[in-house]
């Protein structure tokens, strides 16, 4: 049986990640703002979501229905089995309304929670269930309401997919870890040729940590496995996942507080991740100063500070270009990719040309990931 899936992508990511989608599955899916849509099974559902790391959530539509008032609205919910859903509890329910007769969230919701807690009423809930559902936190119940269509979608992940588990520490401005693998796919995924990659100004180094594990599981729980409905689930077998043809790893922070947390991050991700046979090695001290990497063929990541929350000194357009221009003229790299905000100009540097422009929103800020490569 298969079920209507829609999978939250950070806006202007969405090739990308029908395209990292397409690694794993044939299952065709529809492309719109910010998501991807289609039809899956549970068991290949249950195979996906683990491996993904460009989306931020993955949502199961459990129903879809015409309504146009509240008493109806209530003697829907009471029909579902929330039972295949929930442990018994009445989850956390995110409202939204657009050109519909239902208009108030507040009622809508109020209507929902009693129509699940009558449900209940009647098939009284499993105590262990109970006590299982108060050490693990509400689930999340997101209900949109479009032109009296209304769509109630249950979020299948709990924290969201980019927040893998196996970091510690956070640099002061960080990248989320799926922009960073969307940063990456955009290019390494065309590369034949096997890479060493460094990032200069590393923080938590997320790039790096992201280009190892792009084709391993996500090694954490998620909200999907408490659900009944996947309990007898076995994961459906999907394509192989190729990871990044990478060889060395190199990574350089100059804060002493950040590069201790980027040393605790090295070591937790190799715990989460045993089977890692490749390692990031690390240095501290300037990132234009020049490290020893010996590579033909080197490719450099970088987010440097905007100025924002990390400030720069100087005119800040005129910064990017001198780091490019540095890191070329040191290492002759096949490949730089940096992260700016989208307002500056693109830096540009003689013998680099611009190969690829990925445009999204970091923290907040509209940003634009540019990888230039080196033409001399």
């Amino acid at each position: 049986m298969n079920f209507p899936i829609i999978i939250q992508i950070p806006l202007g990511l969405e090739e990308l990640a029908q395209a990292e989608l397409k690694l794993l599955t044939d299952t065709k899916v529809e492309k719109a703002k910010g998501v991807l849509e289609g039809l899956f099974t549970l068991e290949e559902i249950s195979a996906l979501i683990p491996k993904l790391k460009i989306p931020t959530r993955i949502l199961l539509r459990i129903d879809q229905f015409k309504c146009r008032d509240l008493p109806k609205l209530y003697k829907k919910t009471t029909k579902i089995k929330w039972s295949d859903y929930l442990l018994g509890e009445v989850p956390a329910i995110k409202v939204t309304c657009k050109n519909s007769r239902l208009m108030h969230t507040k009622k809508i919701e109020s209507s929902i929670i009693k129509g699940i807690e009558d449900f209940y009423k009647a098939q009284a809930p499993k105590k262990k269930d109970l006590e299982l559902a108060r050490t693990l936190g509400k689930f999340q119940l997101n209900v949109r309401v479009t032109e009296d269509l209304v769509s109630l979608n249950f979020d299948l992940c709990g924290n969201r997919l980019d927040q893998r588990g196996y970091k510690l520490h956070s640099s002061e401005a960080p990248l989320r870890e799926n922009l960073a693998s969307a940063c990456l796919f955009s290019f390494l995924k065309d590369q034949n040729k096997e890479i060493d990659l460094y990032d200069p100004m590393c923080g938590s180094a997320t790039f790096l940590f992201e280009a190892l594990s792009f084709a391993k599981d996500q090694k954490r729980s998620f909200q999907y496995e408490y659900m009944k409905a996947f309990k007898a689930i076995v994961p459906k077998d999907l394509k192989e996942k190729v990871p990044f043809k990478l060889n060395n790893l190199y990574a350089n922070e100059l804060d002493a507080s950040t590069y201790q947390g980027l040393i605790e991050n090295i070591k937790a991700f190799e715990s989460t991740y045993e089977d890692t046979t490749k390692r990031i090695l690390s240095s501290k001290g300037d990132g234009l100063e020049k490290k020893e990497i010996d590579s033909t063929n080197l490719a450099i990541i970088c987010n440097p500070p905007y100025g924002k929350r990390v400030k720069i000194a100087g005119n800040k357009e005129e910064y990017f270009e001198f780091l490019l221009k540095k890191w070329k003229e040191l290492y002759e790299p096949m490949f730089i990719g940096i992260l700016i905000p989208k307002k500056f100009r693109d830096p540009k540097v003689k013998g680099l040309l611009k190969e690829k422009e990925l445009l999204f929103q970091n923290g907040g800020m509209d940003v634009k990931f540019i990888l230039y490569k080196n033409g001399e």
